[in-house]
């Protein structure tokens, strides 16, 4: 053989093996970071009742900072219905004020009621301003 057809022949061999090998070697391409969007939570149903002593002036009803509803001069008892994130532990945040001249000590009940789990209750106390966070477990 000549010496060119040999040289050709060794250097196809060469790059025929070498090949492979960079696919195998070359450094990975850069993956995108993973989305940080979240899928949003599922919702339930649940049916929101709210008792009081005195006549508060306002109550308002938070979720997560999300105000909920807010009752000026509300009347016993308030009902809504509210769509929250489904879970074991629910906290609302509540705050009420009541007039300067109420007098002692006044509270304020919730009384959850999801579609398909039990009511649960829970009552807070306070002079002329309440705010304070309920939690409801299941």
């Amino acid at each position: 053989m000549s010496p060119v057809l040999t040289s050709t022949l060794t250097l196809a061999g060469v790059i025929a093996a070498a090949l492979p090998l960079l696919w195998l070697t070359a450094p990975a391409p850069p993956q995108e970071p993973p989305t940080t969007q979240q899928q949003p939570a599922e919702q339930q149903d649940v049916y929101a009742t709210l008792t009081f002593s005195g006549a508060p002036s306002v109550i308002i009803l938070r979720h997560n900072g999300t105000t909920l509803k807010e009752w000026h001069s509300p009347t016993a008892p308030a009902e809504t219905p509210l769509s929250l994130p489904a879970a074991d532990t629910i906290e609302l945040e509540a705050e009420a004020t009541w007039p300067a001249d109420a007098s002692g000590q006044n509270a304020i009940t919730i009384t959850l009621e999801p579609a398909d789990k039990e009511s649960r209750s829970s009552t807070r106390w306070g002079d002329s301003v309440l705010h304070d966070i309920f939690t409801f477990t299941w």
